[in-house]
């Protein structure tokens, strides 16, 4: 319930130590009505806000946890995915098959601020290497012998939205070069191309093995990529 001091003995240090115990506000006798009212109304409006945030929550844990399970162990994964859907920042998703890698890739793109924009699931374990690049970011027409229009890649298609990419450890050291400077300076380079295309997306990658990074990265700078 919020509080609302209305006093006849106000100063300013007291004024102060009752707003950081938790009072939404302090009032002089004799008050301002107007004011009055309109601070009443402004605590009622903060009251309900604090009731339906709370609301969603338990909506959000309980639709999560029906779709996910209620364990100790995944409460602890829900915890992970609300942290990460509030922020923008690229991930990684490891797990064996059938773990439900792209559920929760769906579940942080639909709780982030990008929610209302596109998700596109890429599947790398069924695309032949030699499409990889034209399928990811796109080409120009006559870029290569077959190329007869212009074509937008994932990347482009997911712009202002969340591109996952699954099974990235079957990617070439080449490709994933690109993708990292797709990540750093938040442009691609469609093949044919010698203009960067400026792309918002959010890149959520998801795979089977446990990645050495530091390793990955020394190889990509070797390839001068």
């Amino acid at each position: 319930m919020p509080v609302i001091l209305l006093t006849a003995y106000g100063d300013i240090e007291t004024a102060v130590d009752a707003i950081k115990k938790g009072a939404y506000d302090f009032i002089v006798k004799p008050p301002k009505f107007d004011r009055l009212i309109l601070t009443l109304k402004r605590a009622i409006e903060k009251l309900e806000l604090k009731r339906k945030v709370k609301n969603l929550d338990i909506a959000f844990e309980t639709s999560l946890e029906w779709l996910l399970g209620s364990s100790d162990i995944i409460k602890k994964v829900i915890e992970k995915i609300r942290q990460v859907a509030s922020s923008d920042f690229s991930l990684i998703i490891q797990g064996e098959t059938g773990t439900g890698k792209t559920t929760i890739a769906h579940a942080i793109h639909n709780l982030s601020k990008r929610a209302k924009g596109p998700f596109i699931n890429v599947d790398m374990g069924t695309m032949p290497e030699t499409l990889v690049e034209s399928e990811l970011f796109g080409y120009e027409k006559g870029a290569f012998t077959g190329a007869e229009r212009k074509k937008k890649g994932f990347f482009e298609c997911a712009d202002g939205g969340t591109i996952l990419i699954d099974e990235v450890q079957n990617m070439s050291l080449h490709v994933q070069g690109k993708i990292l400077r797709a990540v750093e300076e938040k442009r691609i380079y469609p093949l044919g191309s010698t203009k960067p295309l400026e792309i918002d997306v959010r890149i959520i990658a998801a795979a089977m093995l446990q990645i050495d990074y530091k390793t990955l990265l020394t190889k990509i700078k070797e390839y001068d990529i």
